[in-house]
C-alpha cells in the first residue's frame, strides 16, 4: 500500500464544517447527555439533591432532549442528502445546538416555561432550515416522511397548549390532549414515517418508499405518501378520542393503527430476518411499540408505566 493509499484511507479529521455536513456527530452525543440528566434526575430527588419533582421535566428532557437530539441528528444529516439540497450552514447547526443545550438545561432547573420556550423556537428553526432544503430539492423526500411533519405540528401543538396552560386549567379535554401531542405524537410518527424507509434493508425487503430520483413526486409516489397522511390523522384522532375521556378505546385503536402501518411496510414477521443483533433487536422494539398501546387499553391502571 503505497502513502497515498494510506492517506486517503486515513479517518478524516472532524472539523466544524464536517459536523455542519452531518449533524449527527454532534447532537447524537448531546442526546446522551440529555437521556443522562434526564435520568438522573430521580435519583437526586430521592437523595434530598433536587427538591423540585422531577416527572414534568423528566419528560421533557427525554422527549425534546433524548429523543429531539436524535430527531435532529438524523433529518439535518440525511434530508438534504435525499433531497440533493444544500447541507445545513454553520450558523444554522450553531443555533440549533444553543437552543437545544439550553432547553435541557432550563428543564433541568425546572425551569419548564422557559424550556418549553426555547423547543418551541427549536422546532421552528428546524422547520424552516428542513423547510428552505425542500423548496431547493433537486429530488423528494420519502412519502413516508409526511409522518415526520405531523410531528413537527403535533410538538409545537402540544407545546402551545403547555404555555397556555393557566388559561386551560378548567379544561379537562385540553390538559389531556396537550401530553398526548407533546410526548406520544412527537415520538411515534417520526418512529412509524422514518422506520418504513430504513427497516426493509435490515430486513432484506423491498422498500415501499424507494423511488426513482425525481423533482417532481413519481407514479406512485402520491399514494404512498396519501397513506401515510391518513394513518397520521388516524393517530391524532386516537389522541382526540382518549382526551375525550375513552383512554381505552383510543389506546385500541392507535395499537390497530400503528401496527397495522409498521407491518404494511415492513413486514419483517414473514420475511426471512437477517442474523445480526441489530435485526434482532430492531424486530424487538419494533413488535413492543404498538404492544404497549394494547397492554394500555387491556391494563388502564398501569398505563404510565406499560408506557415507559
Amino acid at each position: 500500500m503505497t502513502n497515498a493509499d494510506l492517506s486517503s484511507a486515513a479517518p478524516r479529521r472532524l472539523t466544524f464544517a464536517i459536523v455542519c455536513e452531518e449533524p449527527f456527530r454532534l447532537f447524537f452525543p448531546l442526546a446522551v447527555v440529555a437521556g443522562l440528566v434526564g435520568t438522573l434526575v430521580w435519583p437526586l430527588h430521592f437523595i434530598g439533591w433536587v427538591t423540585w419533582y422531577p416527572g414534568v421535566n423528566h419528560a421533557r428532557i427525554l422527549t425534546q432532549g433524548f429523543f429531539g437530539a436524535f430527531m435532529i441528528g438524523f433529518l439535518g444529516t440525511a434530508l438534504p442528502r435525499m433531497l440533493s439540497s444544500p447541507r445545513l450552514t454553520g450558523p444554522e447547526v450553531g443555533l440549533l445546538f444553543a437552543l437545544h443545550a439550553a432547553l435541557i438545561v432550563a428543564h433541568a432547573l425546572a425551569r419548564t416555561t422557559v424550556g418549553d420556550a426555547f423547543f418551541l423556537a427549536l422546532l421552528g428553526v428546524l422547520m424552516l432550515s428542513l423547510g428552505s432544503r425542500v423548496l431547493r430539492r433537486n429530488d423528494v423526500p420519502p412519502p413516508g416522511f409526511v409522518l415526520v411533519g405531523l410531528a413537527f405540528l403535533c410538538g409545537a401543538g402540544g407545546t402551545v397548549l403547555a404555555l397556555m396552560q393557566e388559561r386551560l386549567e378548567d379544561r379537562f379535554f385540553w390538559l389531556y390532549l396537550r401530553p398526548l401531542l407533546q410526548f406520544h405524537g412527537f415520538i411515534l410518527l417520526p418512529i412509524l414515517g422514518v422506520g418504513g424507509f430504513i427497516l426493509p434493508r435490515f430486513f432484506g425487503l423491498p422498500n415501499r418508499h424507494d423511488f426513482p430520483e425525481s423533482r417532481t413526486p413519481p407514479p406512485g409516489w402520491m399514494r404512498q405518501a396519501l397513506w401515510a397522511l391518513v394513518v397520521g390523522g388516524a393517530i391524532l384522532v386516537t389522541f382526540v378520542i382518549e382526551a375525550q375521556g375513552m383512554p381505552r378505546l383510543g389506546s385500541g385503536l392507535r395499537f390497530l393503527v400503528s401496527a397495522g402501518y409498521l407491518y404494511w411496510q415492513v413486514p419483517f414477521l414473514r420475511s426471512r430476518v437477517r442474523k445480526s443483533s441489530l435485526a434482532f433487536a430492531l424486530r424487538i422494539a419494533f413488535l413492543l411499540l404498538p404492544a404497549g398501546f394494547l397492554a394500555v387499553a387491556l391494563f388502564p391502571t398501569y398505563r404510565v408505566a406499560l408506557l415507559h
